[in-house]
Order: C-alpha cells, then structure tokens, then sequence
C-alpha cells in the first residue's frame, strides 16, 4: 500500500494538482505549488482548514510577499479576513505595516487595519503574552 501511495503522491505532484495533494495529506507540498502559481488566495483559504499553524505559516510568506511588493492593503486585507497570530517576533513586521497604511491612508485599507487592530489586541489580552513589556506597549 505505501509504494501506491507513493506513486499517487508523485503523480499528483508531477501533475500539479495542489488540491488533491492537500487532501491526501501532503499539505506543505500542496500549499506551496499554489504559491508557485501566484493563487495566493487559494494557498490561504486552504491553509486556513488546516488549522492555525499552517494558516499563520503560509499568512506570514503572504505577508513578506505583499510588502516586499509595496502591496500593504492586500497584506492588512489578509489579516483582517484570517486573523493576526500574537508572535512578538512578528511585531515589528506589523508596526510597519500599520505605517504603511496610515502613510497610504485609503478608507478601505484603514478599515481593515481597525478589525485587524481589533482582533489583535482582543487575543493579546488573552494570551500568554498579556503582561509582557512589548503587549504593555501596544495596548496603551
């Protein structure tokens, strides 16, 4: 049985089918074919049945996707659709992206950055992170 499934598994890679790949449990392969293919949108709604793990992985490469691209409304878009994980490595990433927006000042942009800033802050106060310094900063 694992030699045909092995055989399946390349077939649909050589295939380039991300979809069934995802669905047979070869997901980070899956995910990344979208990638390749520009359909970003797809990577992230798939990503995000996956669970929080693998939707905040494939976010973040969207993330440095769009704002190496200038792209900082699709970016807070993103966020305000999926969600903002509370990484405090990926602070400084979102602090330059909420100057980008407000630089930018679009109504639909600044919009997004509200339910973004919302959500964010709403699982701050709940998570481990609560009391540190850098939660202490952002929720004044």
């Amino acid at each position: 049985m694992e030699v045909i499934n092995k055989t399946y598994t390349a077939h649909l890679k050589n295939s380039k089918n991300a979809e069934d790949l995802v669905s047979t449990g070869e997901v980070n392969a899956g995910l990344d074919m979208l990638l390749e293919r520009g359909d970003w949108k797809q990577c992230l709604d798939m990503a995000e049945k996956q669970g929080a793990e693998v939707k905040n992985r494939y976010l973040m490469k969207f993330t440095k996707f769009t704002m190496e691209s200038g792209k900082f409304g699709e970016c807070i878009a993103a966020f305000a659709k999926y969600g903002i994980q509370v990484v405090p490595v990926n602070y400084p990433i979102y602090k330059t992206l909420i100057l980008e927006i407000f630089v930018e000042c679009e109504v639909k942009e600044v919009l997004n950055l509200r339910t973004t800033l919302f959500n964010f802050c709403k699982a701050l106060a709940s998570s481990q992170e609560a009391n540190s310094p850098a939660a202490k900063v952002i929720m004044r």
